[in-house]
């Protein structure tokens, strides 16, 4: 699943890009990922991601901006997917580096 959406707000172009995720993924993976993305911008803007991923935990739902990330367990059976939002992402970047 990928899905493109470009929005006009004011002079900035946002973007939206969804990525299903099959694996397990940790809270300091998710972490580290989003530490590094944001300090290089070879991946293009991403100022926020929000999705569902497995865990070892089970399927847990999470909320990152530039500051922080937050992740909580959640009972759900459907797929699991990363959106990330932001302006000129890079999705090919961005599915190497998650995938």
């Amino acid at each position: 699943m990928e899905n493109i959406k470009k929005e006009k707000s004011e002079d900035n172009l946002f973007e939206s890009f969804a990525l299903k995720i099959d694996r397990d993924v940790s809270r300091e993976e998710l972490l580290s990922k989003f530490n590094f993305i944001k300090n290089s911008f070879e991946f293009g803007e991403i100022i926020r991601a929000k999705g569902i991923v497995n865990t070892k935990n089970g399927k847990e739902q999470f909320d990152y901006t530039l500051s922080e990330i937050n992740m909580q367990k959640i009972a759900y059976r459907g797929e699991t997917v990363i959106s990330f939002i932001g302006t000129n992402l890079n999705k090919e970047k961005i599915k190497k580096f998650f995938l």
